[in-house]
This record gives structure tokens, C-alpha cells and sequence, in this order.
């Protein structure tokens, strides 16, 4: 059964656009090989961290929706986790908001 996710990831700001990019292919791939589909992938720009992160106090966040099964997710964790570029991701349940 598919359920909708939500990944947020923080990325270094001195890391170069292009690797950024290539981490985000990487999760792609994993998400479609295991016959998921990216709903939305949205950049949320450089914002100041709460506190500082391997000696960085400013990261570029990036949020991505996906379908997928419970088994993609370890295999993201276990991608995300290596990634020394990546200083933090979350990765939960998407709830769409309710209409008011």
C-alpha cells in the first residue's frame, strides 16, 4: 500500500548546486525503482539553523513529497544517512491541510 511522504533535507550551503542536484536524483531514483512516484519536489531556500550543524549556522532546506511502500524508507535512510553533505532530513507521513 502507498501512502504519501514528506522528506525535508538541509543541505550544506557551501555545497555546489549540481551535487545537490545529483542527491536529489539519488532519491529519486530509489523512490521510482520502488515503483513510488515524486509528487513534488519544492527548494525552501537558505534559512538560518536554530543551532549550529558540523560548524554551520545557515542551511538550504528542500522538501520533497513522494508515494512509496515502507520498505523505500530504509533504503532512503540508509542513502541519507551517508551523505555527509546532507546535515539534517526528516522524513514523516504527509497529512495534506484541511480545507477551512
Amino acid at each position: 500500500m502507498s501512502r504519501i511522504y514528506e522528506c525535508v533535507l538541509i543541505f550544506d550551503v557551501q555545497l555546489p548546486d549540481d551535487a545537490r542536484e545529483a542527491i536529489l536524483k539519488e532519491i529519486t531514483n530509489i523512490i521510482v525503482d520502488s515503483g513510488g512516484s515524486v509528487v513534488e519536489a519544492v527548494p525552501y531556500g537558505v534559512r538560518p539553523l536554530a543551532f549550529p550543524l558540523k560548524g554551520r549556522t545557515r542551511g538550504d532546506y528542500r522538501i520533497v513529497r513522494f508515494t512509496t511502500g515502507g520498505e523505500t524508507l530504509q533504503r532512503l535512510d540508509r542513502l541519507l544517512r551517508l551523505k555527509e553533505d546532507v546535515l539534517r532530513y526528516l522524513v514523516t507521513k504527509y497529512y495534506p491541510p484541511k480545507p477551512r
